[in-house]
């Protein structure tokens, strides 16, 4: 584990580096969206605080703690691994469920007491009471370009046009 944590860090690094000139083409210095600021600190805090091994398959639950809102945040991360010959392959990751923080509570509106989520399930969840935007809606509700005179035509527009 602690190689693949070394080599993703490795990874982000470069990600990030050849993200640099699409940044500042786009984005003032200031701006933190889509910017992955906390990215590198949170890989890096990672650690192993359990390891359930079996023969075939075993589980690793790691902690990742990043600066949010003024305080810090630890992230609970289950890794699924698969036995292939000598070396082992993560087969799945979940994370830690952030409503009850992971302990399972059968009143939590986010994991429902399952303390454990897929990646793709943790991103697609709402808290019930909460709704999502309908995409159809906000589709139909922006100003498109068509309809503001500010047409491409397929054109590359210049940098300033909002096309």
């Amino acid at each position: 584990m602690r190689d693949f944590f070394r080599a993703r860090i490795v990874e982000e690094q470069k990600a990030q580096a050849n993200r640099l000139p699409f940044r500042r083409m786009f984005f003032a210095a200031e701006c933190r969206y889509d910017s992955h600021a906390h990215t590198l600190q949170r890989m890096e805090s990672e650690r192993i605080v359990n390891v359930d091994e079996g023969k075939t398959d075993s589980k690793v639950i790691t902690e990742q703690r990043f600066h949010y809102s003024g305080g810090e945040k630890t992230i609970r991360l289950r890794y699924h691994l698969q036995a292939v010959g000598e070396d082992w392959l993560i087969r799945n990751v979940q994370t830690g469920c952030f409503v009850c923080e992971g302990r399972g509570d059968s009143n939590c509106p986010y994991c429902k007491g399952k303390q454990w989520l897929n990646a793709g399930e943790a991103a697609a969840r709402r808290p019930s009471g909460r709704k999502v935007a309908n995409p159809e809606r906000l589709a139909h509700g922006r100003r498109d370009n068509h309809q503001s005179g500010n047409k491409c035509n397929g054109e590359q527009p210049d940098r300033r046009s909002v096309c």
